[in-house]
């Protein structure tokens, strides 16, 4: 089996908030804040999550994510990679890291740390 990803992924359960980016695509501004934890595993350039509804390969969003101990968001460009359902008929999409703002790929790479040491403890 061919992987490519080039970072592992690492399970976690954070809450996230995403927005389209694309506003030519999308014919009013999409905003879904989501009170429970739907990352399902995060790396260093992308993450797998539960959606709303399918989105299209492609799409550019805008992506808040929760830190483990603060009240602080990471902001992250994502472009969406693929959207399908699974047997659960929840809608997960992949998402491909493809800009950070102010330190988060910073504050990204010192929660992945974390996450692995603890796990490893």
């Amino acid at each position: 089996m061919d992987n490519r990803r080039r970072y592992d992924r690492i399970p976690v359960s954070l809450i996230v908030m995403y927005e389209v980016n694309d506003q030519q695509e999308i014919d009013q501004e999409v905003r879904h804040d989501i009170a429970t934890p739907v990352i399902m595993n995060l790396s260093q350039d992308g993450m797998k999550l539960i959606v709303w509804e399918a989105l299209p390969k492609g799409l550019s969003l805008k992506i808040y994510v929760s830190t483990f101990e603060t009240t602080e968001y990471l902001e992250i460009v994502g472009r969406v990679i693929w959207s399908a359902a699974n047997d659960d008929n929840q809608i997960l999409a992949g998402v491909r890291f493809v800009d950070f703002i102010d330190g988060s790929e910073k504050q990204l790479t010192e929660m992945l740390q974390e996450c692995c040491e603890s796990s490893i403890s």
